[in-house]
């Protein structure tokens, strides 16, 4: 996690000042790639490598697919001690998360619509398919008129 951490830190340092996704794939790209022909400790500083690599692939796919939240273009560092975690091989149970992700996104489209403020845009950060599907069931009005097959 503390190795995570600090590359987010530097490349905190970056032109954008933020941590995007294509400069998180570029660090560890551009790291992988000078690291192959360098010689080292051996086999202990490519394990740690390799489970740096895993943690970082694994917190970017956290952030941007499983537990997204605003700002939906960088990686969370909320995220970093599950990707840890489950880079040295602990099982996580992620569905309890993503279904409160997807609650608490229901009830924010529940109190906007409620308010009657339906033409402003909703922003959610849930899976959009499940909650599309949810929306639909819930609240006909909003359904797309069906297509008869003539």
């Amino acid at each position: 996690m503390d190795a995570l951490q600090a590359v987010r830190i530097a490349l905190n340092w970056s032109k954008s000042k933020k941590v995007n996704y294509t400069l998180w794939v570029k660090q560890f790209i551009e790291e992988t790639g000078a690291g192959a022909g360098a010689a080292g400790d051996g086999r202990g500083e490519a394990e740690a490598d390799t489970l740096l690599e895993h943690g970082a692939f694994l917190a970017m796919w956290l952030t941007r697919y499983v537990l997204p939240a605003p700002p939906f273009d960088v990686v969370s560092p909320d995220v970093f001690p599950l990707a840890a975690g489950m880079a040295r091989g602990r099982c996580s149970a992620l569905a309890p998360a993503v279904l409160a992700n997807i609650y608490n996104d229901l009830s924010a489209l529940s109190h906007h619509l409620s308010l009657g403020t339906s033409h402003q845009p909703f922003v959610a950060s849930a899976p959009l398919h499940i909650l599309q599907l949810w929306v639909w069931e819930r609240f006909p009005e909003l359904r797309p008129e069906a297509e008869i097959p003539s």
